[in-house]
């Protein structure tokens, strides 16, 4: 073929068509395997994929049918095996990372409950990214935020909360306590014994009721 020659498209469909149904043999796949070992395209050839991409695009009712049609369909072990073979030597770019992971913060995540997190042994977390004791996710303790509007401050990560009635959601104020440290806590609350002057920086039972 001439370079820079084109075929018009009722070549393009006839070689399309010739080409329906056809399967490589396992040798032939190799020698084309082998053959675009170090093969790199042109900018202008990248462009041109790109391009073609864009304008191929699907209406939402063909891409409704294509999503219905592979509902329920599970890849064979094979496939998966060849699909993770084929990802090994694929790295993301830094940008690529971060626009995935901005892609699944907030209410773009399908696990999205409103900033509301109810964690193990019945606490409840609230997104608070602004925090500065949050977590890598951004969520603090509700019943800390409780204690902190009530003390004005933010509690330091030595300073522990108690909650009154062992429910650990129920965060009301008049039902929380906070200690000036985890052992002065764990004497109160474990072992019983009275609490010294100074161990309590806030005590719920004295709220009015």
């Amino acid at each position: 073929m001439i370079k820079g020659m084109k075929h018009s498209p009722e070549t393009i469909e006839r070689m399309r068509q010739a080409h329906l149904g056809h399967v490589f043999s396992p040798e032939a796949r190799r020698n084309m395997s082998l053959a675009r070992i170090g093969y790199k395209p042109s900018p202008e050839a990248i462009e041109n994929m790109r391009r073609s991409k864009m304008r191929c695009n699907l209406s939402p009712e063909t891409i409704e049918n294509i999503r219905q049609g592979q509902l329920g369909k599970h890849m064979s072990p094979e496939a998966r095996k060849n699909m993770s073979r084929a990802s090994l030597s694929r790295r993301h770019t830094e940008e690529t990372k971060e626009k995935m992971r901005q892609s699944h913060l907030g209410k773009k995540n399908l696990m999205w409950n409103g900033g509301i997190m109810h964690c193990d042994r019945g606490y409840i977390s609230i997104k608070a990214p602004n925090h500065p004791y949050c977590t890598k996710f951004g969520y603090v303790r509700e019943h800390r935020l409780v204690v902190e509007s009530c003390l004005k401050r933010f509690l330091k990560p030595t300073e522990c909360t108690h909650h009154i009635n062992k429910i650990t959601n129920d965060n009301r104020p008049e039902n929380l306590m906070a200690f000036r440290s985890y052992g002065a806590h764990t004497s109160f609350d474990k072992w019983g014994k009275p609490a010294k002057p100074g161990d309590i920086i806030f005590d719920g039972r004295l709220l009015k009721h």
